[in-house]
């Protein structure tokens, strides 16, 4: 409820015209981490409705499934915490009158959210500890999705009999092919999440260049977003283990696609610190920036994890790396 309610601030802060324009928040770096809460934040929702729909009273609850809602509660926590600290440190920064009514009713609102953040967090955290260390064990998220598309099936009908069937049928190759290949799959929901965020896009800055910027930066945050999540909340079991090399070079290229937006957030930064004017900067320069960040990131975390040898006691001792 509490990250519901903070979405639909945050949402009415940067839709809303008039809100808008007297936001703290409403340029970069700030809007950058604005507008990945908004995207993150329903998708998170989302993810605890399969869990929470198979809750009911006259069927053994597993522990995995509580685990799998504790930890997306947590996330939304995480997710609103960091999106408050950025709109704090946009009041602090802001050059406005602490005394405008705006600025005010803003300082109002973030206290309020940060308290119920703080005490949600904490709660959460006292609540997961609760859970035997052998919750993880169980079913996965994508079979719980699939188990509640059946059930929310109408139960009358020739043409609920023949959704049933479908998904009965197509359901486990499905199934088996998103465990089998769970970062291939992130990578195609990211991309067609960005595909949205795009037809979004063009409606208002209509075909250009830049478009090609946005889907590609809309990627890389959903694809970091999408298998750091997963492997937090369990979302896709894995069916074996990745070899340490390829654990590492998973790990480099979520760090890579973390790397791009972020980069376009503190761009103007970065401008400053190699030299360059941004006014003057173009479409091509904030390409070539970004590949640029997102190059530099995928290197150094697979040569950091590399020398610091990570991964590897884990792949001796057998265990599953997701």
């Amino acid at each position: 409820m509490l990250s519901a309610l903070f979405f639909a601030a945050s949402f009415a802060s940067k839709e809303i015209p008039g809100v808008y324009a007297v936001s703290p928040w409403r340029d970069d770096p700030y809007d950058a981490f604005v507008s990945f809460a908004l995207i993150f934040m329903p998708a998170l929702l989302a993810v605890g409705i399969p869990s929470l729909f198979l809750c009911r009273r006259a069927e053994a609850l597993p522990a995995s499934r509580i685990r799998t809602l504790l930890r997306a509660c947590r996330l939304l926590i995480a997710v609103t915490g960091v999106t408050l600290t950025v709109q704090w440190v946009s009041i602090v920064q802001e050059s406005a009158p602490a005394t405008r009514i705006d600025t005010v009713t803003s300082v109002a609102l973030l206290a309020a959210f940060s308290a119920g953040a703080g005490f949600a967090g904490w709660r959460l955290g006292r609540a997961e500890h609760r859970l035997d260390p052998l919750a993880r064990q169980g079913s996965d998220w994508v079979g719980d999705a699939l188990t509640t598309l059946e059930r929310a099936v109408l139960t009358r009908g020739r043409l609920a009999a023949a959704l049933r069937m479908a998904i009965r049928y197509a359901g486990p190759p499905v199934l088996r092919l998103l465990r089998q290949y769970p970062v291939l799959s992130a990578a195609a929901v990211s991309t067609a999440g960005a595909a949205v965020i795009v037809c979004g896009a063009a409606r208002e800055e209509g075909a250009s260049s830049i478009l090609a910027i946005i889907f590609a930066v809309a990627t890389c945050g959903l694809f970091a977003f999408v298998v750091a999540a997963g492997a937090y909340l369990g979302l896709v079991r894995r069916e074996g283990a990745l070899s340490v090399v390829r654990r590492r070079g998973v790990d480099s290229v979520v760090a890579g696609s973390m790397a791009a937006p972020i980069g376009l957030a503190f761009r103007d930064a970065i401008w400053r610190a190699v030299g360059v004017d941004a006014p003057a900067a173009g479409a091509d320069d904030l390409a070539l920036l970004l590949g640029g960040c997102a190059l530099a990131a995928t290197v150094s975390v697979f040569l950091i994890e590399s020398a610091l040898r990570m991964h590897l006691a884990m792949h001796k001792a057998g265990t599953s790396i997701r």
